[in-house]
């Protein structure tokens, strides 16, 4: 009897990774994971559900990646916040 090969068959191609732009989210809690409704132009685009473990990972690298822009740049990001409180202003400013 010969021996039988028993390798693991060949993986499948990677697929092409999902291409998204997003200017928008909205953020829920389950007792689970979280997930994270991306939007573009307040249309939701795509969902994405994380354990709790990845999201704080995910939340940590997303800030020290901008804090990082932010010390070289020597330019604060602003936040959706900063631009609806600068508005509010630019448009209180324009009608005096």
């Amino acid at each position: 009897m010969e021996p039988t090969n028993i390798s693991a068959p060949d993986p499948a191609p990677a697929a092409k990774p999902h291409l998204l732009y997003a200017n928008g989210f909205q953020i829920s809690l389950s007792t689970a994971d979280t997930s994270i409704m991306f939007q573009r132009n307040g249309q939701n685009v795509m969902l994405v559900n994380l354990s709790y473990t990845t999201t704080k990972s995910l939340a940590k690298g997303l800030l020290l990646t901008i804090e990082r822009l932010e010390k070289t740049t020597k330019h604060e990001i602003m936040t959706v916040d900063d631009v609806v409180i600068g508005l509010k202003d630019f448009v209180k400013d324009s009608t005096q």
